[in-house]
């Protein structure tokens, strides 16, 4: 029946509104930041709900050696697995398989030595594989042959010494940073736009043996890279996006200047992002560029002579993200108003490790009035009452965010040392003179026989908190005249908080008005969902209330035509037989009538 559908049709709907609002349960020892997704650390792999599609389990307290079947049977429904230190030593062939909708695998920190070329068979939903951290030797050949839907693959902090054979042609995204890849393998059918070679035993790059050309990031370096010997491919890279040139502290990568004209070269077309760590410049040419469209530059632990700092000039109008931390030569540059330009722009400076004794307030005004982080961490800042107080009110109004706050601590004056800057009392208390305090007259009058004394007595009034104890009465008399006197002894105590030396910062009202702000959004969310759920009841019950009303409605009226049929046929049989009477009584009247006429 139509009503009944219309029954069915509003149960579902209102089983639909409730699964919206009541999101599945979380496992033991899991952490549900989202309804679908589950973060576990200790303990076993639960049994999860189907309805949660990504997974995280690290830190288990027994290590789990081996993925195989049994574990990911009841792992079918996830889209995204993460394993992270839970012992692993091997995943078992087949054992993916079952996971037919898995399309993000993370297994890092574990033990994997091997992977075998029956590892990842019938996995062709996978788009990203993480096996970072795994201290993986041998990938036999084809192990990744199969996953021909792969477009993300990181093998960093492993010791590999070669790349497998047979990459999936689709692959955008290679990641084997910190390994020990002495030589790379041809690799130019496979168009790259993130390529991570830094910190292994590649000497130089090779454009006959990757295609550079459509690579977009790039990161290159390592104790043994030499840069003077890559020059060919360095000129290759003119579609790349970023790039990171990374030394070591104890070899920096020496960049020639032919690389850095190349590199300035690239800053004008399509370079937005450098990023140079541990390295030795010639020249401070790349940081002079007028027309230059580089938006972040990193150069931490970056040295440049200093012959070359005196006449430099800094120069970078569309730089939003600066980064010289460990680099002081670098950051006097910048911090000199007559060698830097102001950059408009710049969004997030970051100086740490430079030596830096004072930051005022009149340059960042005047030079990076936009900057909205600021990192002085690990500098020996002098925490004068007018050179530093400014920060700790910037960061109060909400106008300025201090990266690395508990490392940010000042250097002098000595009783300062190492106290982090926004709670330090940079500025001392003035004392005041205080205003005279009132005083009130207690008049106290003896009366004898002949004699009038008047005692006058001050009272001091203070504001104090004041505790009044051992007030006593005494009546004394004597056989001559009378004496009444009363004495009062009054004790004060009063209770004076100790002024801090400055202002200091407190994050608590903040953390407060945040968790009432939480609070009163799941209040909401709850009340919001209670209502929805009244309202589908309501309606509901008004719909089976009006089709029961419109089904007996229909009966009665039914009813109803059918005893008046009956009730009409039964008074026109009445009728019938009343003028059939009324008939024959007619006709004998008249016979009636006729005869006595005829008398």
């Amino acid at each position: 029946m139509v009503w009944v559908r219309v029954v069915v049709v509003v149960m579902c709907g209102v089983g639909v509104v409730t699964a919206s609002f009541y999101p599945p349960e979380c496992p033991p020892h899991c952490n549900c930041t989202k309804p679908s997704e589950a973060v576990c650390e200790g303990g076993a792999i639960p049994l999860l709900d189907p309805r949660i599609t990504a997974f995280e389990i690290k830190h288990t307290p027994q290590p789990i050696p081996t993925l195989n079947t049994d574990i990911t049977s009841t792992l079918q429904h996830l889209v995204s697995l993460q394993l992270d230190s839970i012992g692993l030593t091997e995943v078992e062939g087949g054992a993916l398989s079952a996971m037919d909708r898995l399309h993000t695998l993370l297994i890092n920190n574990n033990n994997i030595t091997t992977l075998r070329a029956h590892t990842f068979i019938d996995c062709s939903t996978l788009t990203q594989l993480d096996l970072r951290s795994n201290n993986i030797k041998v990938i036999e050949n084809g192990t990744f042959e199969p996953l021909v839907g792969l477009r993300n693959l990181s093998l960093a902090n492993n010791a590999l010494t070669s790349l497998p054979q047979h990459l999936p042609r689709g692959l955008l995204v290679l990641d084997i940073e910190h390994n020990l890849i002495a030589s790379l393998n041809l690799l130019p059918d496979i168009h790259l736009h993130s390529l991570n070679l830094c910190h292994n035993l590649i000497t130089h790059i090779d454009p006959s043996q990757i295609n550079l050309q459509s690579l977009k990031v790039l990161c290159l370096g390592g104790a043994a890279f030499n840069l003077e010997s890559s020059m060919g491919g360095i000129k290759s890279l003119w579609g790349v996006q970023q790039l990171t040139l990374q030394g070591t502290h104890s070899q920096p990568l020496h960049i020639p200047l032919d690389i850095q004209a190349a590199i300035q070269n690239f800053t004008r077309t399509s370079l937005h992002t450098l990023q140079l760590d541990s390295c030795s410049l010639e020249s401070m040419d790349i940081l002079n560029q007028a027309n230059s469209s580089l938006r972040s530059l990193r150069a931490t632990d970056t040295t440049v002579p200093m012959t070359r700092v005196r006449s430099a000039k800094m120069k970078l109008p569309s730089i939003a993200i600066l980064d010289l931390s460990g680099s002081p030569l670098l950051a006097k540059l910048f911090l000199t108003p007559h060698h830097s330009t102001p950059m408009l722009h710049l969004k997030v400076l970051k100086i740490s490790r430079c030596g830096i004794k004072s930051f005022q307030e009149s340059f960042l005004l005047s030079r990076v009035p936009n900057i909205t982080d600021l990192d002085l961490s690990h500098n020996p800042l002098q925490c004068t009452c007018y050179g530093m107080t400014w920060i700790p009110n910037y960061v109060r109004e909400g106008r300025l965010n201090l990266l690395q706050e508990l490392t940010t601590t000042c250097a002098a004056p000595p009783h300062l040392n190492n106290i982090p800057l926004l709670t330090a009392s940079m500025c001392p208390i003035i004392a005041t003179t205080s205003p005279p305090i009132p005083t009130t007259t207690t008049t106290t009058a003896t009366n004898i026989p002949g004699l009038s004394f008047i005692s006058l007595s001050p009272v001091t009034s203070t504001s104090a908190t004041k505790e009044y104890s051992n007030t006593t009465t005494t009546t004394t008399t004597t056989p001559g005249p009378s004496i009444s006197t009363t004495t009062s002894t009054a004790r004060e105590h009063s209770h004076a908080t100790k002024q801090p030396l400055g202002s200091s910062y407190n994050k608590t009202e903040v953390t407060t008005g945040q968790a009432k702000a939480e609070s009163g959004t799941s209040g909401l969310a709850v009340l919001l969902a209670s209502g929805v759920l009244i309202f589908v009841v309501l309606v509901l019950v008004v719909v089976v209330v009006v089709l029961f009303c419109q089904h007996t409605r229909n009966y009665r009226r039914r009813g109803f035509s059918g005893a008046y049929n009956r009730s009409r046929a039964s008074l026109d049989s009445d009728s019938v037989v009343i003028m059939d009477s009324s008939h024959d009584a007619g006709t004998t009247s008249s016979s009636s009538h006729g005869f006595g006429g005829a008398d």
